[in-house]
């Protein structure tokens, strides 16, 4: 299951999906994005868990396209 949420409005936007792979996980987000843009809320900031898909250069490289930037968590210990 991918779920992406909106900490200022809390609208949230759920798929579930067969994999988590760095491609369908982008893939995830680029849906995402359309949908919350259709509900007139705008992505700045992208925040995950450090999951493989999000180490990505696809996923690094889709999210500097999207916002210009990739915010990284650190690891968990």
């Amino acid at each position: 299951m991918h779920v992406c949420v909106d900490d200022t409005t809390r609208l949230a936007y759920v798929e579930i999906l067969p994999n988590e792979t760095a491609a369908v996980s982008v893939g995830f987000l680029e849906r995402a994005v359309a949908w919350f843009a259709e509900r007139g809320v705008t992505v700045e900031r992208v925040m995950t868990d450090n999951g493989s898909p999000y180490r990505s250069g696809l996923w690094a490289l889709w999210c500097l396209g999207l916002i210009g930037w990739l915010d990284e968590l650190p690891p968990d210990n």
